[in-house]
């Protein structure tokens, strides 16, 4: 389950297109008309000069221009046209409230963009503050008997796992995001990491015994019944509001 972390502008931005709309490597190349591995090819470094028409048809399956793929300012949070400051006036610590971790529901990935309307501002991870944040939504009860509970409706706070270039490590809580049908659906869900030698699981920590551990063996990015396994956010903690 290694991780990539984004080298070019061009990978960064579709890392960052892909996280917000929740598309798959797979999905994102198949919506596009490319090859199966296109945008593996290119997140991996393997293909460091896709061409034009590809990356203009990237940004058409993502809503957005090719310059807003390949421009630094959109790297740094500039849109075209320059005329919607909001990020800027939401201050530095927003972190984008990107949907709902939920164990055992699985959603058709949509074909059609999805922007990110809410975010919160809490306290960044101290370890990794220079590094993408994001938050979900916890529906369910799969980790209600963890230390401290998180429990239904909480707001997890995250670390961009392929932003900061993190590996899983024993004794951590992760959101693992799974994959089947080539992309077309998934789930995510939270999970405590335990690392052995030969395989990683990821397993709930509930009073509810219907949810199950996801096993992976070493080196592999699928579990034992076939499903992409990606550990996408290092979990540093819950938010509350008190307005």
């Amino acid at each position: 389950m290694a991780k990539h972390p984004p080298e070019s502008i061009l990978q960064a931005r579709l890392h960052e297109l892909m996280q917000r709309q929740q598309l798959s490597h797979a999905a994102l190349s198949r919506m596009a008309g490319l090859g199966q591995t296109a945008v593996n090819d290119i997140m991996s470094g393997r293909n460091q000069s896709p061409s034009n028409k590809a990356v203009e048809k990237l940004a058409d399956v993502l809503g957005v221009g090719v310059e807003d793929l390949t421009s630094r300012l959109a790297l740094s949070g500039t849109t075209r046209g320059g005329g919607d400051d909001r990020a800027g006036k939401a201050g530095a610590d927003a972190v984008p409230l990107i949907g709902v971790a939920e164990a055992g529901a699985w959603r058709t990935v949509s074909p059609l963009p999805a922007d990110v309307q809410e975010s919160v501002q809490p306290a960044r991870s101290r370890n990794y503050k220079s590094f993408k944040h994001f938050a979900l939504r916890v529906q369910g009860d799969s980790m209600n008997a963890s230390r401290p509970p998180i429990g239904d409706g909480q707001i997890i706070l995250c670390v961009d796992m392929a932003d900061a270039g993190l590996e899983i490590t024993d004794g951590r809580v992760y959101v693992v995001r799974r994959t089947r049908d080539g992309g077309q659906s998934y789930e995510m869900t939270v999970k405590r990491a335990f690392v052995f030698r030969d395989r990683i699981e990821l397993r709930p920590e509930s009073s509810n015994p219907a949810h199950k551990p996801i096993v992976v063996r070493r080196g592999k990015d699928e579990d034992f019944d076939g499903t992409r396994v990606e550990a996408i956010g290092l979990v540093y903690g819950t938010y509350a509001s008190l307005e």
